[in-house]
């Protein structure tokens, strides 16, 4: 591999220190070329490494795609049939981050899509897990009565935004109040998911051909910085209503918060990457390239997805025990003598197994 870094003057200078000619097109901070490298072009900038993170990723999303199968056949397959999809979306998501992250690093061009993908897909989760939880406990209904009748507090300093010194202390759990931080939780994928594609389009029409670069530049940091908001209120509101749930006197899905925090991880994880990465971009000169066809840019890109490979089978091996199906969760679902069961069960095993009266009636 050819890499050089980038120096304030026009010059090109190697990691030996040495001069080796002006500085190429394409290794300029804000000059990316007309389109990302072709896969010939990307592979020989990357040379053995780039070959050895392709078969490398190629054999984990592998694994991860048997993990996968193997739970869906172990695990999901004998919950109630109310829990299979949304528990089906979770444990699918270190194999679909895998997948998305192989694509960009093997075909560049590709990139752009599997980053607006893979920036919605993870919110996404979110909504599926507040989904699930409050499924196995009956249903929002039943689990903002408890919350209230109980007085429960509902502390409002969580994760990520203590981590910026807001705190906003706490109050008592309100219906209103719940369901507008479980909005802020299903907002996140589609507000990231416009703000992703819009900052797309726009680089793809080559905005700067049309408009003066103190007007371009400031348009895509706000697009940027929009699009971490609304991930963080997100997150925020996810936290605070997992927080809450610890109030529940008697929860019917166990080990809830280690699943809560590991998904949340995996999530910061990819986010707080990407972050970093791109402000290296920006403003630094520790982004490699490799003249003439690779910039930082896409060698941001490429650094991502090798990264994301990493992450995701961890916590793919990370979720298939975490998130394994306990045959006492299902059981603390089933309420009395196994035949009432909470608002979302309650027909299934009626429907299956009539009771002695109905037989009785029956005849």
């Amino acid at each position: 591999m050819n890499f050089t870094r980038i120096t304030n003057s026009s010059d090109v200078v190697d990691y030996s220190g040495d001069i080796v000619g002006p500085l190429e097109f394409n290794c300029s901070q804000y000059e990316f070329g007309k389109e990302p490298p072709n896969v010939t072009q990307h592979f020989d900038a990357l040379g053995v490494v780039g070959l050895g993170f392709a078969y490398g990723g190629t054999a984990s999303s592998g694994l991860l795609t048997l993990i996968f199968l193997i739970q869906i056949c172990s695990n999901v397959r004998k919950c109630p049939w109310e829990w299979q999809r949304p528990l089906s979306w979770i444990i699918s998501m270190p194999m679909i981050i895998s997948w998305l992250s192989l694509t960009s690093f093997l075909v560049p061009r590709a990139g752009n899509l599997c980053a607006i993908v893979k920036q919605s897909y993870m919110p996404f989760m979110l909504m599926h897990f507040l989904d699930l939880a409050l499924m196995i406990d009956g249903d929002e209904e039943k689990v903002l009565e408890i919350l209230m009748d109980n007085r429960v507090p509902m502390s409002l300093c969580a994760a990520p935004c203590c981590f910026f010194g807001i705190c906003c202390g706490s109050s008592i759990v309100t219906k209103r109040g719940f369901r507008a931080l479980r909005r802020r939780v299903y907002q996140a994928p589609l507000w990231q998911f416009l703000l992703t594609m819009a900052a797309v389009v726009l680089e793809i029409a080559e905005i700067n051909q049309f408009l003066p670069e103190h007007i371009v530049t400031p348009l895509f940091q706000t697009l940027a910085a929009l699009n971490v908001l609304m991930y963080m209120l997100g997150s925020w509101g996810f936290n605070v209503i997992v927080k809450t749930f610890k109030g529940l006197e008697r929860s019917n899905w166990n080990r809830r918060m280690k699943k809560a925090h590991a998904l949340t991880l995996f999530i910061a994880a990819m986010k707080i990457q990407i972050f970093i990465l791109g402000l290296l971009v920006d403003y630094s000169d520790y982004i490699p390239c490799s003249p003439p066809a690779v910039s930082p840019a896409h060698m941001k890109q490429s650094m991502d997805a090798m990264l994301s490979l990493m992450e995701a089978l961890i916590f793919g091996i990370v979720f298939a025990f975490v998130f394994r199906v306990r045959i006492s969760d299902i059981e603390r679902a089933i309420k009395g003598d196994g035949t009432e069961r909470s608002p979302n069960f309650y027909l299934v095993q009626n429907m299956q197994y009539p009771s002695t009266h109905q037989a009785y009636d029956a005849q």
